[in-house]
């Protein structure tokens, strides 16, 4: 479970990739905040990379064939005189109201006196349709997993519970909301249920 955690936080930090690559950046760099590939660094951003830097795989899927591609976390970098800034997305105590006013908006939900709060009712209402879009495909891939024996309901309220909590948290850290505040190990006790690569 603590494990769990620690790479929602990691996503949290790597959101702009896809969930595969996010586990693989994860299971070869659990630090790593922000990634990007040699190219990105040294002549985007006028960095440069330190010498002996290890790239982090990520699985290329975008030809004909797989292959590998390399990406570099920002401690592997260093500035140049004309390196360009670095501006990493925060969430604004300031801008709190006028988040809390766009989600609402955006969503057709009431608004809530707290961001925290907020979060906490998009996160559920984007796992409910996540959930209801693909319970279907999700059936066909518990075999041999610890859902496989669940009946119907129960894997929906196993696949809805576990994403709702993991989305509220990455959301919540996302936006330095403290996530442990709300919650607790024991909400992502389901995690063991999903044992299998498919179902991961």
């Amino acid at each position: 479970v603590n494990e769990w955690c620690l790479f929602l936080k990691s996503q949290a930090k790597l959101y702009k990739y896809p969930y595969a690559d996010q586990l693989m950046i994860y299971a070869q760099r659990s630090d790593a905040s922000l990634c990007l590939t040699f190219d990105d660094w040294t002549q985007t951003m006028n960095r440069y990379i330190h010498k002996g830097a290890k790239g982090i795989g990520l699985v290329d899927y975008s030809g004909d064939a797989p292959k590998m591609k390399y990406v570099f976390d920002i401690s592997d970098t260093s500035e140049r005189y004309n390196s360009k800034a670095i501006n990493e997305w925060k969430c604004n105590p300031d801008a709190e109201n006028d988040v809390i006013e766009a989600l609402g908006s955006f969503y057709g939900i009431d608004r809530t006196e707290n961001l925290d709060e907020m979060l906490f009712k998009v996160c559920r209402r984007e796992a409910r349709q996540y959930c209801q879009d693909f319970m279907r495909d999700f059936n066909y891939i518990v075999d041999d997993s610890f859902l496989e024996d669940y009946d119907n309901d129960n894997r929906y309220k196993a696949l809805y519970t576990l994403a709702r909590n993991s989305i509220t948290y990455v959301a919540m850290e996302r936006c330095d909301l403290n996530p442990e505040s709300w919650l607790s190990p024991e909400d992502f006790m389901g995690v063991f249920d999903f044992n299998t690569p498919d179902v991961i």
